[in-house]
């Protein structure tokens, strides 16, 4: 998945929602993937919370839950009581392309029929526009519409 020709994950796409209601992304928690996600994006002072580590697609071995909250806990308070320098959101510069690779074809054929969608790969479908908020919904919709069969 890329934005604007740059890979990047859920939470990548997430942090540039928050940034388009001008919201910056203070604590991020998951496995190592987000957390090094949070470390690559272009804003100083995200937090990141390894809870879990990732054994396959579906399944993780998780940091067990009462310690996780307190992990997630402290480093929400850290961040809250931490204001300088302020931290600014991660915003995407207009105009905004979402590009997703399918792994099946079928998958891509079934997002690129949606209006304002446009096919740029055997298995690629992109979206283009310059308020971050429709890409968004736009990669929402490629993504269920693509998993249909």
């Amino acid at each position: 998945m890329r934005l604007n020709e740059s890979s990047v994950g859920e939470l990548g796409l997430n942090a540039a929602l928050a940034g388009a209601f001008g919201v910056p992304v203070a604590v991020v928690s998951g496995d190592r993937a987000p957390a090094a996600e949070a470390q690559a994006l272009p804003v100083d002072g995200t937090r990141a919370v390894v809870v879990k580590e990732a054994v396959s697609r579906h399944a993780a071995r998780s940091v067990a839950p009462e310690r996780a909250r307190a992990m997630i806990r402290d480093a929400v308070r850290e961040a809250v009581a931490r204001s300088d320098p302020p931290r600014r959101p991660y915003t995407v510069t207009p105009p905004i392309t979402v590009e997703i690779d399918f792994v099946i074809t079928a998958h891509a054929d079934h997002a690129a029929m949606a209006p304002a969608f446009r096919r740029s790969g055997p298995r690629t479908v992109s979206f283009r526009s310059d308020d971050y908020r429709e890409p968004f919904r736009a990669f929402r919709t490629m993504f269920n519409l693509g998993g249909l069969e």
